[in-house]
């Protein structure tokens, strides 16, 4: 157990596993408890203690409360460096989304970009309008010669009635038994 300050100052830092700051900040932490003990004790006592009253203090300082100061140390330190850094931290963190995003909208531009130059290949383009300027006139004159084919060689209504009413006698259709159609 550490008996004065100095012996408790190579308790706190003797630790291989923490940082200087750590260490700094526990010593701090011992430093106040220390403070406070002598406000204390004056308030008490009437007197400031003496150094024999100090060194009896320390020696009763076990290693947990050391390790509950590290830790406290340790929690104030991570604290303080978050607050510090939050602009930071924030904007870093910004960043890294948009660059993410950034990197999603190029691989899909490549995407894209491969697509398009696939399809504009300019042999490939050639040859879907000569097989469109070729055969769409031919489809098209197909439809009016069988439109018109249709109209020379299939009967209209009209001249089915028109053929009724020369084999009936010219006038309106009666009712009765049905007319011979000659052919």
């Amino acid at each position: 157990m550490p008996s004065n300050d100095r012996e408790m100052w190579k308790a706190i830092s003797g630790q291989k596993a923490s940082s200087a700051e750590v260490n700094y900040l526990t010593y701090a932490i011992y430093a106040f408890e220390k403070y406070d003990w002598v406000q204390s004790f004056e308030t008490s006592n009437g007197t400031p203690p003496s150094a024999q009253d100090t060194d009896n203090w320390i020696t009763q300082i076990t290693d947990h409360r050391i390790a509950v100061w590290r830790d406290s140390a340790v929690r104030f330190f991570d604290g303080a460096a978050r607050a510090y850094l939050a602009t930071e931290i924030e904007r870093q963190r910004k960043d890294a989304v948009d660059q993410s995003i950034l990197n999603e909208i190029r691989n899909r531009d490549q995407v894209i970009f491969a697509e398009l130059r696939k399809a504009s290949v300019w042999y490939k383009q050639i040859g879907v309008a000569l097989v469109t300027a070729i055969l769409a006139p031919l489809i098209i004159g197909a439809l009016i010669v069988a439109a018109r084919a249709y109209d020379l060689f299939m009967p209209t209504s009209t001249d089915v009635s028109n053929k009724l009413e020369t084999h009936s006698g010219g006038g309106t259709h009666q009712p009765g038994p049905p007319a011979k159609i000659d052919r």
